[in-house]
């Protein structure tokens, strides 16, 4: 086959954004769909930190619309 071929489209699911559309406003914006996380959302979830991660953790989250 030698004719040019083009195949155009976007789809995507990032966090803070369900489109491409959302995801670009967010990029202008600055906003990285990142959430913080305190120990009472650990705690509902059913997550429990090993003493032993101490302040390595960081307390936040990417999560996915609809999820």
């Amino acid at each position: 086959m030698s004719a040019p071929l083009a195949i155009i489209g976007m789809a995507c699911r990032t966090p803070g954004a369900s489109d491409y559309r959302e995801l670009w406003a967010n990029v202008e914006s600055g906003s990285t769909g990142m959430v913080r996380v305190d120990e009472e959302d650990l705690r509902r979830e059913g997550v429990h930190l090993d003493p032993a991660i101490g302040n390595r953790y960081v307390p936040v989250a990417a999560p996915l619309n609809g999820f």
